[in-house]
């Protein structure tokens, strides 16, 4: 009868320490299918964020746009009557050589620059001369006015701090440049303003719209 020979042994696979024999294939599929989901879940937070930031941006950029009121016609006649009474003769509307302003609304070159060099149609002086295309402009009252409305757009900002955009912020920014409407308007200009908007606010409620 033959033995069995125990002195033979079947080698055993060697087990990192502190793992299971038999466990190896299942973790690596744990890890995997782990790294794979936390990569997962990475992902749809990044695009959970962005969402949420671009809908961040559209909800203060639309309550920005409630906030804003455009510049109407009645707060261009108040801007013209506080700063030349809208009239060629005041002395603020004086275009003579060495004026720094021009025309009704007392504008400078500067200004009629930033506001994209807008030349009356059709003149005469086919020139390429900016000085006389300026006063040329500012002279003649719809180019005039159209600048005050590209420089508007362009430069339209809360400069009383007040949370809204209107005709008293058009005001100082028109009075005090783009870059200075938070500074001190002089008086005699600011009581024009505030007086012509209060008419303009009565007027506007007895016709019921916005002229």
């Amino acid at each position: 009868m033959r033995r069995l020979d125990t002195s033979r042994r079947v080698p055993i696979a060697e087990v990192p320490s502190g793992q299971a024999v038999g466990d190896s294939d299942l973790h690596t599929e744990t890890i995997g299918s782990f790294r794979t989901l936390v990569v997962m879940v990475s992902s749809r937070q990044v695009v959970v964020v962005a969402l949420a930031t671009l809908c961040a941006i559209f909800i203060v950029s639309r309550g920005h746009e409630q906030n804003l009121e455009p510049l109407s016609n009645l707060c261009l006649l108040c801007i013209c009557e506080a700063t030349s009474n809208c009239s060629k003769y005041s002395p603020a509307a004086s275009c003579d050589e060495g004026d720094d302003t021009c025309g009704l609304y007392a504008l400078t070159q500067a200004y009629w620059e930033d506001a994209g060099k807008l030349q009356v149609p059709d003149n005469s002086y086919e020139s390429d001369n900016d000085t006389i295309q300026f006063k040329l402009c500012a002279q003649e009252p719809r180019c005039a006015e159209a600048s005050v409305q590209n420089y508007m757009i362009r430069y339209a900002q809360d400069c009383n701090g007040d949370a809204k955009i209107d005709c008293s912020d058009y005001a100082s920014i028109h009075r005090l440049g783009g870059f200075g409407c938070r500074g001190t308007l002089d008086q005699a200009y600011s009581e024009k303003v505030q007086a012509c908007n209060k008419a303009a606010g009565l007027l506007t409620k007895s016709v019921g719209f916005n002229i």
